[in-house]
């Protein structure tokens, strides 16, 4: 059976580490996994007992082991530039804050996540933030938050533990991959996450369906989620210059969605399924031959059935009859 990796906090770990063969191997696998140097992560098994790096891997087998974080030497100078920003004298003085507003920070100090009452938190300017510690899920009470203009490649796992978040901006990262915790931020309303490197988003996705705005414009995204269909609250999507060339059916399930932009994907047909938005009144499209008659078909049945000009089609090149 695969060890139970935990951290002290009593968050697991998701590491596959049976392909190493020695402990050093399955401890630099983890810190890759904490987005941390190896040399700040030490692991102890069941009887308190430091793990050596030469040990084979399969003594690790049938248990649990235990992940202790190293301090960081920085962590004084990180934690000094918040307090500093905040205003703030101490770091029990900066618990009580509910904003926070800061600039050029480079990293974040790892008891960031002890900050339960913040409820906003903007990255304002001339920052450059390439990870956010793995106490960050800690944040419980954030409802606000504005990371716009970092160097992001990938967000923690407990990143999913803001289920008090209403509002994500984290628009002109490098982002990859979202964590498959992202989906259990079940208060979420508006998502910006444009200008990044995504090329797929996590099945859990569909569970965001207090969701009501979706920016996922210059991305790399080649398809959607099956589960894309349940964001039920969903108003206003933009999917501009991706690399989207089919999108699934379960598209049409977005009962709430009002404005849908496509141009920038190489579409070469629209699912049956978008004609039945009930509610949907704009839809932007590149030209394309093939897509040409259900376009004029949808702005048909639209007329129809809306017994108005209100439902627009923009399509680059073409415009409706």
């Amino acid at each position: 059976r695969r060890p139970t990796i935990r951290l002290l906090s009593g968050e697991d770990v998701q590491v596959d580490i049976t392909g190493t063969e020695h402990v050093g191997q399955a401890r630099a696998l983890i810190a890759e996994v904490l987005e941390l140097p190896p040399a700040r992560v030490r692991l102890v098994n069941s009887l308190g007992v430091d793990l050596r790096d030469e040990s084979p891997t399969n003594i690790l087998w049938n248990g649990c082991v235990t992940v202790y974080l190293l301090p960081n030497p920085q962590d004084d100078a990180y934690l000094a530039d918040v307090l500093k920003q905040a205003g703030a004298r101490t770091l029990n003085e900066l618990c009580t804050r509910e904003t926070l507003r800061l600039c050029n920070m480079k990293a974040l100090p790892d008891c960031f996540g002890v900050l339960t009452r913040l409820r906003e938190l903007h990255f304002v300017s001339g920052n450059e933030l390439a990870h956010l510690p793995h106490t960050f899920g800690g944040l419980v009470a954030l409802e606000t938050l504005h990371l716009d203009g970092n160097l992001l490649a990938t967000l923690p796992h407990s990143f999913g533990k803001l289920k008090s978040l209403r509002t994500l901006h984290l628009a002109a990262n490098l982002l990859k991959t979202l964590p498959e915790s992202f989906g259990d931020l079940i208060s979420l309303q508006t998502l910006q996450l444009s200008q990044n490197r995504l090329e797929a988003l996590p099945q859990s996705f569909g569970r965001l369906r207090s969701l009501q705005s979706l920016y996922l414009h210059e991305n790399r995204l080649t398809s959607l989620p099956g589960s894309f269909g349940s964001l039920e609250s969903l108003r206003v999507l933009y999917l501009r210059d991706n690399s989207l060339s089919a999108l699934p059916d379960s598209i049409g399930d977005l009962k709430s969605l009002r404005l849908l932009y496509l141009r920038g994907n190489p579409l070469k047909e629209l699912p049956p399924s978008v004609g039945r938005l009930p509610a949907l009144r704009s839809l932007e499209v590149d030209l394309c031959v093939d897509l040409l008659q259900g376009v004029r078909d949808m702005q048909r049945r639209a007329i129809d059935l809306l017994a108005s000009w209100q439902f627009g089609i923009r399509c680059q090149g073409w415009r409706p009859p």
